[in-house]
């Protein structure tokens, strides 16, 4: 799934609490990613999406998140993070939360 800081609808309107719903369930196969524009809220608008994920226990657990799509190492994450699941979940990217820049590569 992926979404911004301002959606056509609100994540915390549809995304978040259909990504709650499934993380309850235990594991899934979703990633969940966003970009960030460059300038002054760079920071904020990385995480507005994986952000809440990210700091939710259950979520953070059953969801991996990529925040840096706009980037080549972030398209990386992406694919690697959909292969790693639903065995392996992490969160990759720059922003606050993140484990590392991107999924171990795979051999």
């Amino acid at each position: 799934m992926v979404s911004g800081p301002s959606p056509n609808v609100p994540n915390d309107q549809f995304l978040l609490p259909l990504l709650k719903a499934m993380a309850a369930q235990g594991k899934t196969s979703v990633v969940a990613a966003s970009a960030a524009a460059s300038g002054d809220n760079e920071a904020t608008d990385r995480v507005a999406f994986v952000g809440p994920i990210r700091a939710d226990a259950t979520m953070s657990s059953n969801i991996s998140t990529v925040d840096d799509l706009e980037r080549f190492s972030g398209l990386v994450a992406l694919a690697f993070a959909v292969r790693e699941v639903p065995e392996t979940h992490g969160h990759y990217g720059f922003g606050k939360g993140a484990d590392a820049l991107f999924p171990t590569p795979p051999p």
